[in-house]
């Protein structure tokens, strides 16, 4: 097992000789070995170690006994020690997790708390290929996409994983030829929590009734997907530089290249995008998410727009697609009813609507009509979204200095009310009218439209 170890470690370069590692050790079979096989390559590779142990305080006497369990057996090994202690069950309830995830948060930032303030390189967690097969059952019934697929990374940013390719069997065998006993934590018997359900009862099912090798099934698929997985992102580094740019600290995509990609690429792209926006994380968005916004990228104009978790909306703009900022939000794509009356309170405003057979003879700047049937599209009230322009005699005129030209405030920009249809500004009230769809000789039927209020007797529906 030593001799297995330092070749995967040398084959996925999980470190080098020299290298300082803080060992996770939760005094469990997997973490034990983890550590012991670690000492045992120090000599040879010039390691630097220290041990880890998180007591999460979910099992009362029992936590507390690990950590010295652990303590103790880190002084026999000569190994520093660092521990740390928290009442996960208290932070789970106030921030509404599970326990497994709330512990799982905490762990992790006490494990990397400890390799900053040591100035080590990497954290050695053990996960185990039975951990491997349980992480990619559980993504796959997630509905996780392709990267959920690969499961568990051997290295990951300063975390190394150097036991995936081991079994659980065999490291509770070195621990008994070694003459180690462990701790074992009553939590893991009980099939409360995802995993533990996967583990305790449909993996039995699945090795009884359908395959009796399913873990060795989902490594395979696993690895699989992993070699696919880093081809894709290989690609995903060409096509990036090609769709996206930047606007000050947010990146947008291109809608033109996203189209010319295949499927496939796209959605690379598509959830790499969605994670730069998103701090790095997709953790909660769902095949569901990741489709509307494709569908919006491959079939939708400007000012379409999809809300994803936590807050998160974005927005097409004339083949751009970006974030879009809270103050943006406060202003929502609203559709204008033809004929009557639309009410609009994030505008503080109402439209009134009619089809007319002529012209208006005379009209003011807070009416506006052209010729209906020439429209694209149906009709929407709309704030501005950056890259508006709108045409006029001579070509088209940017929004941004058409309120610098009629000196409208800042502060009266965003939700300035603008009436489009499909990516054509048609009218801004009071400022400008576009010279799209004129009414001339030919004009069947006159959309007619005046910024009032309901229930003003001038413009009353009867």
């Amino acid at each position: 097992m030593l001799r297995r170890m330092e070749e995967i470690c040398r084959a996925k370069g999980l470190f080098s000789k020299g290298a300082s590692i803080v060992i996770a050790c939760s005094g469990g079979p997997d973490s034990l070995a983890l550590a012991d096989l670690l000492r045992r390559m120090a000599g040879r590779w010039e390691l630097r170690l220290c041990i880890a142990h998180f007591e999460h305080g979910i099992r009362g006497e029992a936590s507390i006994a690990d950590a010295r369990f652990v303590e103790e057996q880190a002084k026999r090994w000569g190994i520093p020690f660092y521990m740390e202690s928290a009442d996960v069950p208290t932070y789970a309830r106030e921030r509404q997790l599970s326990l497994e995830t709330a512990a799982r948060r905490l762990r992790h930032r006490f494990l990397s708390k400890t390799c900053d303030q040591l100035g080590f390189d990497w954290i050695a967690l053990a996960h185990h290929a039975d951990d491997q097969a349980e992480t990619i059952l559980m993504h796959l019934l997630r509905g996780s996409g392709l990267e959920g697929l690969t499961g568990i990374r051997a290295k990951n940013g300063r975390l190394i994983r150097p036991l995936l390719e081991f079994r659980k069997q065999e490291l509770e065998d070195y621990c008994l030829d070694h003459m180690m006993e462990p701790r074992l934590d009553a939590t893991n018997e009980v099939p409360e929590g995802t995993r533990n359900r996967i583990r305790l009862k449909l993996l039995p099912e699945l090795r009884k009734e359908y395959n009796a090798s399913v873990e060795t099934s989902l490594l395979h698929l696993g690895r699989m997907a992993g070699e696919i997985h880093d081809f894709l992102q290989t690609e995903l580094q060409r096509v990036w530089v090609e769709a996206v740019r930047w606007e000050g600290e947010r990146p947008e995509l291109s809608q033109e290249a996203f189209r010319q990609l295949h499927p496939t690429m796209q959605r690379v792209l598509l959830r790499a995008y969605l994670a730069a926006l998103s701090d790095g994380s997709t953790r909660d968005m769902e095949f569901i998410h990741f489709e509307k916004v494709r569908e919006l990228l491959t079939d939708g104009m400007t000012g379409g727009q999809c809300d994803l978790p936590h807050g998160l909306r974005i927005r097409l703009s004339y083949g751009w697609l970006h974030r879009v900022a809270d103050s943006e939000q406060e202003y929502p794509l609203c559709e204008v009813k033809v004929p009557g009356w639309t009410e609009l309170p994030a505008y503080g405003i109402s439209l009134w609507t009619e089809l007319l057979s002529d012209a208006p003879k005379e009209t003011g700047a807070l009416e506006y009509y052209c010729d209906y049937r020439k429209l694209r599209s149906r009709i929407f009230i709309r704030g501005r979204h950056e890259g508006d322009r709108i045409s006029c005699s001579g070509g088209t005129k940017k929004l941004k200095e058409l309120f610098i030209d009629t000196r409208l405030r800042q502060e009266q920009r965003d939700g300035y009310p603008l009436l489009v249809s499909g990516e054509q500004i048609l009218w801004v009230p009071g400022i400008r009218r576009s010279n799209l769809f004129p009414v001339d000789e030919g004009t069947k039927e006159i959309l007619y439209v005046r910024m009032g209020r309901k229930g003003d007797s001038r413009y009353d529906e009867g």
